[in-house]
């Protein structure tokens, strides 16, 4: 895809399949989980240095019959945008997670009514350069000195700024009551995510260039 090498894998033991647009729209569901995969020197580091695939991720949810992504992103804060517009940007980059078990009505409303609602803080960088900073090799020591755990205690407990994947946390936390991970929100990442037993892999987001290359081989 746009002429990188790609690994078969997404997560170790998850192999990527392609699903086009319109065959998951039809099977979308409020609280699916977009996770994706960088196209900047920004992303590529950030998925380096929390051992992923990923570097950012969003909600999806259903308002006036139309898909929504919902996050957090550098230089645009909160915010929606139509999924179809963004799978035509990054046609290839963009993997849907669900919930296992899957969440039934009433739970998946509170999820999207936090994830929409919720958009109101700024992009929190001091969030991501300690998120940043504690999974680098050589410095995951830090993660457990006691400055650097009340700094992260203190950035999630802020509501008025928030990175990507902390955005997902608390949306799921405070609409379903689920904990992805056992971190302080602030210290959870894209890839933490895509770990996560309790989220599965549905696919990955195709728009209408055929893909007929195999993946983790570069076209010529």
């Amino acid at each position: 895809m746009n002429g990188l090498w790609r690994h078969p894998e997404l997560v170790l033991g998850v192999i990527r399949r392609w699903l086009p647009y319109p065959e998951y729209r039809e099977l979308a569901l409020d609280g699916d989980v977009a996770l994706w995969e960088p196209t900047s020197l920004y992303g590529h580091l950030i998925a380096t240095a929390t051992d992923g695939a990923f570097s950012h991720s969003s909600g999806l949810v259903w308002l006036h019959d139309r898909l929504w992504s919902a996050g957090y992103e550098e230089h645009c804060n909160g915010h929606l945008a139509p999924l179809s517009a963004e799978v035509r940007r990054h046609s290839g980059r963009i993997s849907v997670f669900r919930t296992v078990p899957p969440l039934d009505d009433h739970k998946r409303k509170h999820v999207a009514r936090h994830l929409i609602g919720d958009l109101t803080g700024d992009y929190g960088w001091k969030n991501i350069r300690l998120l940043t900073l504690g999974q680098l090799v050589g410095l995951r020591w830090f993660t457990w000195v006691g400055p650097y755990r009340h700094w992260i205690r203190q950035q999630s407990l802020r509501g008025d700024s928030t990175i990507c994947s902390q955005h997902i946390a608390r949306s799921f936390q405070r609409g379903a009551g689920i904990q992805f991970v056992h971190k302080f929100d602030a210290a959870v990442s894209p890839n933490d995510l895509a770990r996560s037993p309790l989220l599965t892999y549905l696919g990955t987001l195709t728009w209408q260039e055929a893909l007929d290359n195999h993946v983790g081989v570069s076209p010529a």
